[in-house]
């Protein structure tokens, strides 16, 4: 529910961050990749007890994966 709110406060970056990567020829299908390898690489950073390298991982992996769905 609160994602719903939120959403709409975010939704205007996420269009610009996207018009951004299709300028420059980069693909959703290339975006969903690079956020699933940020995601796995989170994981790593984890087990590894990288708490800060976790943290700024995962919130690129999400970043990512909210741009690819616009």
């Amino acid at each position: 529910m609160l994602d719903t709110h939120a959403r709409g406060l975010v939704q205007p970056f996420f269009d610009l961050l996207a018009r951004v990567l299709r300028r420059r020829g980069i693909r959703p299908l290339q975006v969903t990749l690079w956020s699933m390898a940020l995601g796995v690489l989170a994981a790593v950073s984890l087990a590894a007890g990288w708490t800060a390298a976790f943290l700024a991982l995962l919130w690129l992996s999400g970043l990512l994966a909210a741009v690819d769905g616009t």
